[in-house]
């Protein structure tokens, strides 16, 4: 039994790790790029979803939104994103990126994974 609670604790854990192995990857490949806002529309949970106009870099299409509350864009207004060229849809404000967009769930599963190994050491050990 021991092993199987210290195992599924640090597969939770791996997991978190993976997940910020993926964000720093993603830090890596970022690009910025000066976009057009091409229109608006309400989110279901209470934000606004700005389309933003196509970026074409190395023969690449890349077509995304930024979501927010009160961001200040209107149609037809040029700002700067910053997106990952692997996952285009998802584009951020230049000035208001996250670091990491993953940290919540990185937390959660590496702080689940170690209290779970804990409690499997503590409890059956």
């Amino acid at each position: 039994m021991l092993y199987w609670v210290i195992l599924s604790g640090l597969s939770s854990f791996c997991f978190g790790v993976a997940l910020l192995v993926s964000d720093l990857r993603g830090i890596k490949r970022r690009e910025r790029a000066f976009v057009t806002c091409e229109g608006t529309h309400p989110d279901d949970f209470g934000a606004t979803v700005y389309r933003m106009g196509p970026v074409v870099r190395n023969g690449k299409v890349a077509q995304g939104s930024v979501r927010g509350k009160s961001l200040g864009i209107r149609v037809g207004d040029r700002v700067e994103v910053v997106y990952d060229p692997k996952y285009s849809d998802r584009m951020f404000l230049a000035d208001r990126a996250p670091r990491f967009p993953t940290f919540p769930a990185v937390a959660f599963f590496a702080i689940v994974g170690v209290l779970v190994a804990l409690y499997g050491v503590v409890r059956y050990g």
